[in-house]
């Protein structure tokens, strides 16, 4: 299907819009995302999390989405948690309900974790540098916590011009199996479709996303949603045509005409 639709799209409007809310909600944290210490679970039953947080009250609903959608890219689940948390606590309940859902079901960890988990988790993110290192730390982090999602998805190559192998295949699968909602593996499966020219599947995954999180469009995601938009118009406009036709078809008291027009139906 040619990628659906081969051509790259500009989207600089959505992109400045991205950028403003990424802008504002980092000012918001009041130092760099990498430094921030709170954390959040759903189910956790500890002390609150943002107790600790340098992610300060006061902030829209989706400004704390978005704080929490960037900064589990950036592997700062102790920022996202504690958006979570703030989320939660965020009233009045109905303005934050459907952005607390999005972080709850495809962002934050499926599993409730403890501060060890998380504080050996930053150890290895910050071992990124020493590749020894890096891969001892996520070994034992797996080891030690093996259905913690996010201890896997360390594995991948976070480099966007890095092709995925199998190994980051079984990866996302592994991390499908934990938690089939986690957004970052259901948008770079989708991606992965998509590339492999599997419509099917690609729209598939696009769609459960949409549906669980209709907020998290990373570029990549922005060239499938146009593309499925195109395919889905042109699929509309040939219904409609077919239909004209076949309308036309029926008025048409000249039998001469007949064998033509359904003809054109049939295109």
């Amino acid at each position: 299907m040619a990628k659906f639709c081969a051509q790259t799209q500009l989207v600089l409007p959505a992109l400045l819009s991205a950028a403003t809310l990424v802008l504002s909600s980092a000012c918001a944290i009041g130092q760099d995302v990498h430094k921030t210490h709170a954390a959040s679970t759903k189910g956790a039953g500890q002390r609150a999390w943002s107790a600790d947080s340098t992610v300060r009250k006061g902030l829209k609903p989706i400004q704390y989405y978005y704080l929490a959608e960037i900064s589990v890219k950036n592997n700062d689940l102790r920022t996202a948690l504690a958006c979570c948390e703030n989320l939660e606590q965020y009233t009045p309940k109905s303005e934050a309900q459907n952005y607390l859902k999005a972080v709850q079901e495809t962002l934050v960890p499926r599993h409730p974790i403890d501060r060890a988990c998380l504080d050996l988790y930053e150890r290895a993110v910050a071992a990124e540098g020493n590749k020894s290192e890096f891969e001892a730390l996520t070994e034992l982090l797996i080891k030690k916590y093996p259905k913690f999602e996010y201890g896997y998805l360390l594995k991948i190559d976070s480099n966007p011009f890095t092709q995925h192998t199998e190994t980051d295949n079984l990866v996302y699968k592994k991390v499908q199996e934990l938690n089939p909602n986690n957004a970052i593996m259901l948008s770079a499966l989708c991606i992965e479709a998509y590339e492999n020219y599997d419509e099917e599947d690609c729209k598939s995954l696009y769609l459960r996303l949409r549906k669980l999180n209709p907020y998290f469009k990373p570029f990549e995601l922005r060239r499938i949603d146009l593309c499925l938009r195109t395919i889905a118009t042109t699929a509309r406009s040939k219904e409609t045509k077919r239909k004209n036709i076949k309308s036309l078809l029926l008025q048409n008291q000249n039998r001469r005409h007949a064998p033509l027009l359904v003809v054109l139906t049939n295109q």
